[in-house]
């Protein structure tokens, strides 16, 4: 029933899927009433599994609540079985402070992940603890970047964003030397980083572009839209040799969505062009990408 449930959802039948959740926890309530050692795990499940719907609706309030339930049957395992009940009451918590973080509720949102993190590090012999220990990692470094994605909103021009992101590559930067293992935080400082030296070649500072998307590609080398950026602006300063080479390995890496990056970074160069960024090397660097 709970599988049916969330095919549901997934396909978009929310309301389907919500009658169907509406069985299967009505079931699971009847059985842990009668024996909740074997029961109570399985309810809780089924209530954070409803809970991602009420996601998908955008309804934080509905949602909290039923981590909370779930949350707190996982709380009493943990007490009876620790080994079981301890990884599962680590997720429930961050995943209800990431509520809370999405409803603006900072405060309550630290000290879950606080909670989290202390039963996370408390059961690491489980898989399940591991990942919540690193997820708990970023979300905490979220929380000390947030103030700046508020200051993005309001940031002035080119410049203004420039400045802003770079703030908010100092503070993951600090974030990932508290958690030098997170792999996670590296990725968020190689994206930083791919906005700040975009936004440099915009602004025609070729140079600092260059230099953000080399700080970038420290966290992560193989980073190809910082590689694509990082030949933009060795293109742009006459370095074509250089960004020849980068260029050629790039060609036939392929994006996010398929795309090979010989037909993003064109796209990029003459969308430079048009904005009347441009090389007298532009057109060998678009012909040899295999455009135009």
């Amino acid at each position: 029933m709970n599988r049916k449930a969330i095919v549901l959802r997934i396909k978009g039948e929310i309301n389907a899927s919500e009658n169907v959740f509406f069985k299967s926890i009505a079931l699971y309530r009847s059985l842990s009433a009668a024996n909740p050692l074997l029961y109570e795990r399985e309810l809780a499940s089924r209530l954070v599994d409803l809970s991602y719907l009420y996601l998908d609706k955008g309804e934080l309030a509905t949602q909290e609540k039923l981590l909370a339930e779930a949350l707190a049957l996982n709380t009493r395992l943990a007490e009876i079985a620790p080994a079981a009940g301890s990884p599962k009451t680590a997720f429930l918590t961050m995943m209800t402070a990431i509520v809370n973080m999405e409803a603006g509720k900072m405060v309550q949102a630290e000290n879950l992940l606080e909670k989290a993190y202390t039963l996370a590090c408390q059961s690491l012999e489980s898989p399940v603890s591991q990942q919540v220990k690193t997820d708990v990692e970023l979300q905490l470094a979220r929380l000390a970047v947030a103030p700046l994605e508020k200051e993005l909103e309001t940031a002035e021009g080119t410049a203004g964003l420039i400045a802003v992101y770079r703030k908010m590559a100092a503070v993951w930067e600090n974030e990932a030397k508290k958690y030098p293992d997170n792999t996670a935080l590296q990725e968020r400082i190689t994206q930083t980083y791919i906005d700040i030296s975009w936004y440099q070649l915009l602004e025609e500072n070729f140079e600092e572009a260059e230099r953000s998307a080399r700080r970038g590609l420290e966290s992560v080398p193989d980073e190809p839209a910082l590689r694509c950026n990082l030949a933009h602006a060795l293109l742009f300063q006459g370095k074509y040799a250089e960004a020849v080479a980068i260029y050629t390995a790039l060609k036939d890496v392929e994006d996010g969505e398929g795309r090979p990056y010989g037909m993003v970074c064109t796209d990029e160069l003459v969308t430079f062009r048009e904005s009347g960024i441009t090389h007298p090397d532009t057109k060998k660097i678009i012909t040899l990408l295999g455009g135009e």
